[in-house]
């Protein structure tokens, strides 16, 4: 499966499941590299973690092997949708 990833094309979406120590953080930091070195526009790649702690680490891996190449957004759910929602409401959210 995690080969698979990497090999998809660049616009399909792509959902990385696995237990823990599967090597889930590597496919997903690998697959979206592979997309921003082969083209895609780092802002068009989105990663959703579970965690914000997840993202972090995400983030984290993405910065260390992106040699040069600006990385994509990485994000919880809630962060993001949190995001979407303050820049299109005309008074801020709070929570």
């Amino acid at each position: 499966m995690q080969r698979g990833l990497l090999h998809q094309p660049v616009i399909s979406p792509a959902l990385v499941t696995g237990a823990a120590g599967s090597g889930r953080t590597t496919t997903i930091v690998e697959a979206a590299l592979t997309r921003i070195r082969e083209g895609a526009d780092p802002s068009s790649v989105l990663v959703f973690a579970s965690s914000r702690q997840a993202a972090a680490s995400i983030r984290e891996l993405c910065t260390l092997r992106s040699r040069g190449f600006d990385v994509p957004r990485v994000s919880t759910f809630h962060s993001f949708a949190l995001d979407v929602v303050s820049r299109t409401e005309e008074m801020p959210v709070r929570l």
